[in-house]
């Protein structure tokens, strides 16, 4: 349901927001982090229910999520969190869904509190090879104590 709505809504630059009526609040979580790995961008899933929207957000690297919703924070209930993982609640009065002021102004927060981030190791596509998908998977789990490492893949006209 979350991807067809996607599908049919104007998209917000910076951050994924959906929505649905009865959603099960033990879920939102999940479906943000699997947004997040499809969009690469923050993502945040809110149900609504009667008079309120309670919510599940997930960041991605550079972005300081807990931030971004400080800075729209009087248009919330209330929110909490860390930069990488946020939960809030919003009257359903002032969240005509995803693409209401609240959330444009969200996306914005969410691109200022942006940074550069750094890169592990500079590759050419040639170096894209099972043997490193191996080594890759060797180093796994990732998470907050154990980031993926970064990768910027230069063109082949940079390499010659």
């Amino acid at each position: 349901m979350a991807l067809s709505q996607l599908k049919e809504q104007i998209p917000l630059r910076n951050v994924v927001v959906v929505s649905g009526k009865d959603w099960h609040i033990g879920v939102l979580g999940i479906v943000a982090s699997r947004l997040v790995s499809m969009f690469s961008r923050p993502s945040i899933v809110i149900s609504t229910m009667e008079d309120i929207g309670i919510g599940s957000g997930r960041s991605i690297v550079g972005v300081d999520l807990h931030r971004a919703l400080a800075q729209v924070s009087g248009m919330l209930s209330g929110f909490g969190g860390h930069k990488m993982a946020v939960g809030l609640s919003i009257s359903a009065r002032r969240f005509p869904y995803s693409c209401g002021p609240s959330m444009r102004s969200l996306a914005l927060s969410c691109l200022m509190h942006s940074h550069d981030f750094d890169v592990d190791l500079k590759i050419s596509p040639f170096d894209l090879t099972p043997e490193l998908l191996e080594e890759l998977e060797q180093m796994a789990p990732f998470g907050e104590g154990n980031p993926e490492p970064v990768f910027l893949i230069l063109p082949w006209s940079w390499w010659v």
